[in-house]
């Protein structure tokens, strides 16, 4: 409709440049957003008990991007800080070019990586990557001068907003970077706040960990127990991070997840799960030795009593492996 109406003018210069800028700051925010949250370590939290126990085939290609992404911290720290600077680049007219040229690899890498795990903010991504290009427009001739064709290239005319009086510059100025830093502050301060609830490093719930089950022994016995995905059919039990999630592993490798509730007073566990409101279990539990567990309770008709004995985590291989500048094959072979 505009177009149609306003056929005579061929350009709008002051609706242009306020396009780039809404569109720079909008970009910048995210950016600042999205490496924050990856020093926090929520948007790929490390490698949780139930993590451990799912297995390549069973998992989603999500699940096994995320596994992957979760378990070097210095790798997240690397992406976000680059983010962290990518926003911050693009937060000012004369580096908004280098911010959206990183931005462009940045984003490549992104788009590959959600389309093909199957994540779902392909949608966001690809129009993160589609504002990108659109600010990348306005020096394509400029990139192109300078990387391929070997040419000169001119400083951009690109005139700040300015006003008569220097106060009000200097008050321009304060408010911009105090937005900056607010932004910046902000989401690192809330994000790592909320890791707090996530990573099981800092802050373990009750029982934490992956627990082997040795035996089962109930006072009867019956065709039940031999139903597919009973608790006799359980071959581990994880709990996990945030607190309130379990997992457990069954004799096919495949996992069911519960809601786990642990009173620490009364020595009680609940098990919830998250499919069927009706399977669920109270067990009261003891430590008759270390990294033994005990579960005592009943299951329909069944009384139960569970030895489970825990697993040392740091053991995994996946875990017990650190970096190394030379590695031995054959070594590697026999871990």
């Amino acid at each position: 409709i505009w177009t149609l109406t306003d056929r005579k003018t061929n350009s709008y210069p002051k609706l242009y440049n306020a396009l780039i800028w809404i569109l720079r700051y909008y970009l910048a925010i995210s950016w600042l957003a999205y490496g924050a949250i990856k020093i926090a370590r929520l948007q790929f939290p490390p490698l949780s008990p139930d993590t451990l126990l799912q297995t390549y085939g069973n998992s989603s290609p999500k699940d096994l991007a995320w596994a992957f992404m979760g378990y070097s911290s210095a790798y997240n720290y690397f992406l976000g800080i680059t983010e962290c600077i990518v926003g911050l680049l693009l937060f000012f007219r004369r580096t908004s070019t280098l911010g959206n040229f990183v931005a462009l690899g940045i984003l490549a890498n992104v788009l590959a990586f959600d389309y093909t795990f199957d994540v779902n903010v392909k949608l966001l991504a690809t129009m993160l990557m589609a504002m990108t290009l659109f600010l990348t427009t306005k020096d394509i001739a400029r990139l192109a001068n300078f990387f391929l064709l070997n040419k000169t290239v001119a400083p951009v005319n690109d005139s700040p907003l300015y006003f008569k009086d220097n106060w009000k510059n200097t008050a321009l100025r304060i408010v911009k970077l105090t937005f900056i830093v607010f932004v910046l502050v902000f989401d690192l301060r809330g994000y790592l706040a909320r890791a707090r609830q996530f990573d099981g490093r800092r802050e373990k719930p009750p029982l934490f960990g992956i627990y082997k089950i040795d035996s089962i022994y109930t006072d009867k016995t019956g065709l039940e127990a031999l139903l597919p995905g009973t608790i006799f059919q359980w071959t581990k039990l994880a709990i996990s991070v945030p607190a309130g999630n379990a997992c457990v592993s069954l004799t096919h490798d495949s996992l069911k997840y519960f809601a786990v509730s642990v009173d620490t007073a009364k020595k009680k566990i609940e098990l919830k799960s998250k499919t069927d409101t009706s399977d669920r279990y109270t067990f009261f539990y003891s430590h008759p030795k270390d990294s033994i567990l005990l579960l005592q309770g009943k299951w329909h008709n069944y009384s139960l009593t569970i030895n489970l004995r825990e697993l040392d985590m740091s053991r995994f291989p996946l875990l017990k492996r650190k970096f190394r500048w030379i590695i031995d094959h054959n070594a590697s072979f026999r871990n």
